[in-house]
């Protein structure tokens, strides 16, 4: 019945009807939803009284405002009834709430539907009052986006919302430059990531209604390199909705390739990871295959076709693709900021080399919060701007009509919303969200975002634009945000209802306190959303857990296989606190008030104090390690246990050796002739061992949570590595840069570190993980800058710019290449 619904109405507007409605004639307009049960059709049905005669017409304004011709209106004041002839449908309804209502029955084809018309005022929808957002409601929106910048979690931001075409709250906040002491001010200019697909989608909608691009052509139709057996079955269609199969990336380095034709051609040539079609799978350089087909259809380079096409018509006069250094619109950059361990470490300045060599399909463009705020508003307008359509409705409808469920990036695990009832779905590079659900509906949302950190939503039918931007890359606000907009502008009415939990989950929720690797007294929150139990790390992001399995872990919904949660309870089954087990570490947060809490609030306030006197400790002591494997259920551990005796105290390290050298504080160590014993509070484990072999072995067990390990810990001879003592030493100098790595691109800083003793070392600093360390090496030989660290594996091959204190090369470990671009610093190591 939707089929043939439809068709009437493509009929029809191939007919032509003229418009019936006369200009002395006396009109009223009607508007109601026609919900189908696959989707919601918004229609306008306007009457006309001219004499004794009733005209009308029926407008579908989800399909392009098809007109058309009513006819046998009947309308008292009781009833209103017409009929549809070319779309062999009719309506019949009785009045309500004084005639302002017609509530009835929508007919096609033996089909029936309940429809309610609504008496308009104008024939331009308008938000009601109780959408719009108040004063107080953006004031406290703001308070948030303050509080972020208060609590180190954006270097700067800034807020703007537009109601109904009129700029409602626009504010800044914190630094765009915090080393220079730049004030962050509105309309800062922002480098705007991967805001810059739904622009490049657009330059491509252009070009398919001009039918010089159709989507379901092959791109090898149009790009030689594709014209082979892997990649020739890849449509247009395809790499518009990341469902061509191509990675995320094939970039080792920015400046690898000449040009975007070469990228692309290398892209091609080398074919897609997976069947084409078979699933959606985000891919920059899918994008940068639709840039490219831009450029060879237009016959021009993408950053003119674009200028000229969509952002001189919308008066984007700050928005740009960020490639020529000489643009004098370059000193008004924000700069570009990494999350590291030791907090906000600026990667990018105005007046450095351009991050990019040419403009990218899928990034390239930088863009303020005004400027972008007009192209969501000419979306919102079914392509209109002013005058002139821009876009087609027509192509409008493309980008925005919902292909695949959003996924994070390198995964299939559901994109995560702070949105209630809504889910995120993509188009033809734009993201929109959804009723859970009803996909099939109109968006209630549309827009993108930015990995540095900005983001754009749009509410169409609340003529509603909310647009929040940082250059904190790594930092969780951009996704944090959606809640508060949520509970403070969409739904305010709603803020202070808590959504009560299932009795099976209640003993879950409360507060817990975390105090390990960066967590400093930071407070966890377990709760419930959409039913499910949420974990809310403030400083990260609000994690979905997943039903537990047999062994009571609770798997993070979004990593499932790296991330997993178990929960501790006391002799009198209630919860007081919980694990999460992450990459064979077990981190213990209990749950907040409880003597634990204090425990190790205490201890991480005398840690820095304890390691500080170890490490200054020069004389009178003595150390020897111990080396063993765990055989963790056909898993491998190599460990390493450094004990030192000082002063008649024993103190205890425990290494991973295969887990990048990750760290663990052993206590209770008795190690006299017969045995060796100590634990790993940390992970809530033991060892207790008997010598053999004149002391030189110690058999045992190693313990952890019910589980018991047989473990041979065997003395070495090779002295341990003091890399935590030689940072002490005076600093020469440091390259230092950030590597993204995963589905969530957790940001690492990687530094290698030269000491003025001539020793080397290579340190990784992880918003996650913490800080490891290994000996390293390094040469300059020309303008290649070499680091390798033999103990894992690891090298760094890069050229030096003319000033040789910035290199851009690749990192490579285990089959992996990683860009990353590494600056020389001349600061305290540590700071």
């Amino acid at each position: 019945m939707i089929r043939k619904f439809l068709l009437s109405l493509c009929l029809a507007a191939t007919i032509g009807l003229p418009c019936v409605v006369g200009q002395e004639s006396q009109a009223t307009t009607w508007k109601g939803t026609l919900d189908t049960g696959e989707t919601e059709l918004r229609l306008e049905i306007v009457i006309s009284e001219n004499g004794d005669e009733l005209t009308g017409e029926l407008r579908s304004l989800d399909q392009n405002n098809t007109k058309l011709k009513m006819t046998e209106i009947k309308m008292d004041g009781e009833t209103l009834s017409f009929s549809v002839p070319l779309a062999d449908a009719s309506f019949s309804g009785k009045f309500a709430d004084n005639g302002a209502v017609a509530e009835g029955t929508f007919s096609q084809r033996g089909g029936q539907m309940p429809l309610t018309l609504s008496k308009s005022d104008s024939r331009a929808a308008a938000p009601s009052i109780s959408q719009a957002a108040t004063s107080t409601s953006l004031q406290e929106l703001g308070k948030v986006v303050e509080q972020y910048i208060a609590t180190n979690r954006a270097v700067g931001a800034e807020l703007l919302v537009i109601q109904m075409g009129q700029t409602s709250y626009h504010e800044s906040f914190g630094f765009s430059d915090r080393e220079a002491k730049r004030q962050w001010e509105n309309d800062t200019i922002c480098n705007i990531r991967s805001m810059t697909k739904p622009i490049t989608s657009a330059a491509a909608q252009i070009l398919i209604d001009r039918e010089l691009l159709n989507l379901d052509d092959p791109v090898a139709k149009y790009l030689e390199s594709f014209d082979n057996d892997d990649s020739k079955s890849i449509t247009v269609r395809q790499v518009l909705t990341h469902r061509s199969g191509l990675p995320l990336t094939n970039l080792l380095a920015p400046y690898q390739y000449p040009s975007l034709a070469k990228q692309v051609a290398a892209a091609g040539e080398k074919g897609p990871q997976f069947e084409p079609d078979s699933k959606f799978w985000y891919s920059d350089i899918g994008t940068d295959v639709v840039g490219r087909l831009v450029e060879k259809v237009s016959g021009e380079p993408l950053h003119e076709f674009i200028k000229r096409e969509i952002f001189d018509p919308l008066g984007m006069s700050s928005t740009f693709h960020g490639i020529d250094a000489s643009d004098k619109r370059f000193s008004q950059i924000a700069s570009l900021y990494v999350k590291g361990s030791k907090g906000w470490f600026r990667f990018w300045k105005p007046g450095e080399k351009p991050l990019y060599p040419f403009a990218w399909g899928s990034q390239t463009v930088y863009s303020t919060t005004t400027d972008y705020a007009k192209f969501l508003k000419m979306m919102m307008n079914g392509g209109r701007v002013g005058d002139r359509q821009l876009l087609s409705e027509a192509a409008v409808n493309r980008m925005l009509e919902p292909v695949s469920p959003m996924k994070m990036l390198g995964s299939d695990t559901a994109y995560p919303t702070g949105f209630r009832n809504l889910e995120a779905h993509y188009g033809q590079m734009m993201v929109t969200h959804h009723l859970i659900g009803k996909e099939k509906r109109k968006p209630v949302i549309i827009g993108h975002s930015g990995s540095d950190g900005t983001n754009a939503w749009a509410w169409p039918e609340r003529d509603l634009i909310i647009l929040y931007f940082t250059q904190s890359r790594g930092g969780p606000t951009a996704l944090r945000i959606e809640r508060p907009i949520d509970r403070l502008i969409i739904h305010p009415d709603e803020a202070l209802v808590e959504e009560e939990a299932p009795e099976r989950l209640r003993p879950y929720l409360g507060t817990f306190i975390a105090n390990y690797d960066n967590f400093d007294g930071e407070e966890f929150t377990v709760t419930v959303r959409n039913g499910k139990l949420i974990l809310d790390v403030p400083s990260q992001m609000a994690f979905e857990l997943m039903e537990p399995d047999d062994q009571g872990y609770w798997a993070f919904a979004i990593v499932p296989d790296q991330v997993k949660a178990t929960f501790d309870r006391n002799d009198k089954n209630a919860v007081v606190g919980l694990k999460l087990h992450k990459a064979g570490q077990v981190y213990e947060v209990p749950r907040k008030g409880t003597a634990r809490a204090r425990e190790l609030s205490r201890k991480t306030a005398n840690q820095e104090t304890e390691t500080t006197t170890e490490s200054e400790a020069t004389t009178d002591f003595t150390t020897t390690a111990w080396k063993g494997t765990l055989d963790a259920q056909g898993t491998k551990l190599r460990l390493e246990i450094v004990i030192t005796e000082h002063a008649g105290k024993l103190t205890g390290e425990l290494t991973s050796l295969d887990q990048n050298n990750a760290k663990l504080k052993t206590t209770q160590i008795k190690m006299d002739a017969d045995m060796l014993s100590f634990s790993i509070p940390k992970i809530g484990a033991k060892f207790s061992g008997k010598f053999g072999k004149e002391g030189t072995v110690a058999e045992g067990t190693f313990s952890q949570s019910g589980m018991k390990l047989p473990l041979t810990l065997s003395k070495s001879d090779s002295e341990p590595a003091k890399l935590e003592k030689k940072s002490k030493e005076k600093l020469k100098e440091a390259w230092i840069g950030e590597l993204e790595m995963g589905q969530l691109k957790p940001v690492m800083q990687f530094r290698i570190v030269t000491l003025e003793s001539g020793a080397t070392a290579a340190y990784f600093d992880s918003v996650t993980e913490g800080r490891t360390g290994f000996d390293a090496t390094w040469s300059i030989d020309g303008d290649q800058l070499k680091f390798d660290v033999a103990e894992i594996n690891l090298t760094y091959r890069g050229t030096l710019n003319d000033q040789g204190n910035t290199a851009e090369g690749t990192w490579s470990q285990g089959g992996r290449n990683i860009p990353l671009t590494l600056e020389k610093q001349a600061t305290e190591f540590g700071k």
